[in-house]
């Protein structure tokens, strides 16, 4: 999302990219964990590129056929090539990507996860209490009290180092919780021991792409910045469906992206304005240029040509799916609620050089100006919330 050096690193959560029940805390590295990704020729995900609906705008139930699945396809049968490569980039809402290919990208975001800390000169909101809480506090408690109010038994799509299931588990949940990376999940696991939690709270490690989930047993599955890491969202979509009891809820705060425009001038402005960045360090940075400014189509195209040029270095899943969240979701569950924000200004707050005794003032008047470009319904958030229920 950034041109910057290291904004895939520096975003909240490795939530990303996790498989259920695959690998315990124990597990052993997880080059060996994703061996148990079913052995295929090809991975092929098909997903909707149909347009968001405007926040404000219902969606008649009817519309919702339209939107196009996703799914995880196992080993094709014996002597039975996979999907032709020309046929799939002649399907616009197709991508296949080889089952060698995805396990070499799906370690190289383990890997990167593992080792991610925060950049000095590239920080981020979600490193600053203060920062977080003007632009994202009011959705992220919305989300949790959704939670509570849904029931028990929660699972969390994507944890991290598990500071939402620990939240979680602290209003007395129990918590089921997954990530690729072993490293994080052994932190959030020696935390919640800390804390206490361990009789409430599991955390485990596996990939999200391949996911298989039990039936009708969670009150709710949250996921916070993780889904936009996703590239088989309809197949996880599938599963979360079917994992919810029949009264359970989806609660999602994730990021979709901004418009090209938007991209332009926030690329921009960042090279031109004062920043913890140096300006050498960011001209040096410009041939990310390129895959900052894609779209989501543009990247899955970009995996399936095996050029990765639309692709970050270090994190080849950021931002693979933004759009077709919202629209995969709709195809299989009812939305009762659906809210955008942040739709720019929020992406400076964090990285203008400013003194000290200013940083959280102009991060409020930033704050202010993205609610107005809301209000006059001039663009849509780069971030939403959703809350979903069974149809």
């Amino acid at each position: 999302m950034s041109v910057s050096a290291n904004d895939a690193d520096t975003r909240r959560s490795s939530r990303a990219l996790t498989r259920a029940g695959s690998t315990s805390v124990n597990s052993p590295p997880l080059t060996k964990a994703t061996q148990s990704i079913p052995a295929c020729r090809s991975f092929v995900v098909r997903v909707s590129r149909n347009e968001i609906p405007h926040p404000k705008t219902s969606a008649h139930p009817s519309q919702l056929a339209s939107f196009a699945t996703s799914s995880f396809l196992g080993p094709t049968s014996k002597g039975t090539s996979a999907p032709p490569f020309k046929e799939a980039v002649a399907t616009d809402a197709e991508v296949v990507v080889e089952n060698s290919q995805y396990q070499e990208l799906i370690a190289k975001e383990a890997k990167h996860w593992s080792a991610v800390r925060p950049d000095p000169q590239n920080p981020q909101i979600w490193h600053d209490p203060q920062l977080f809480e003007i632009f994202f506090g009011k959705h992220y408690r919305r989300l949790i009290e959704r939670a509570v109010a849904a029931g028990p038994a929660v699972l969390e799509l994507g944890c991290g180092e598990g500071n939402l299931s620990i939240e979680l588990a602290q209003r007395g949940l129990h918590v089921t919780a997954y990530d690729l990376s072993p490293e994080r999940i052994e932190r959030a696991q020696a935390r919640a021991q800390r804390l206490r939690l361990d009789h409430c709270t599991t955390f485990r490690v596996g990939d999200l792409n391949t996911l298989t989930l039990p039936a009708e047993t969670f009150d709710s599955v949250v996921a916070h910045d993780a889904l936009h890491h996703i590239l088989n969202i309809g197949g996880l979509c599938d599963e979360v469906r079917g994992s919810l009891k029949p009264t359970g809820v989806f609660l999602v705060m994730d990021f979709i992206g901004m418009g090209a425009i938007r991209k332009v001038l926030a690329a921009a402005l960042y090279a031109l304005v004062p920043t913890y960045q140096p300006y050498r360090a960011k001209w040096s940075l410009r041939h990310r240029l390129r895959g900052f400014l894609a779209d989501e189509n543009r990247r899955r195209q970009s995996l399936q040509d095996g050029s990765g040029s639309s692709l970050h270095d270090e994190s080849p899943f950021e931002e693979i799916s933004q759009r077709s969240i919202v629209n995969e979701i709709r195809k299989r569950l009812l939305l009762t609620a659906y809210e955008t924000f942040c739709p720019f200004w929020y992406y400076f707050a964090a990285r203008i050089r400013l003194p000290k005794g200013m940083r959280y003032s102009v991060a409020r008047l930033l704050h202010v100006m993205d609610g107005v470009l809301l209000r006059l319904h001039l663009v849509r958030g780069a971030y939403f919330f959703l809350e979903a229920r069974k149809l």
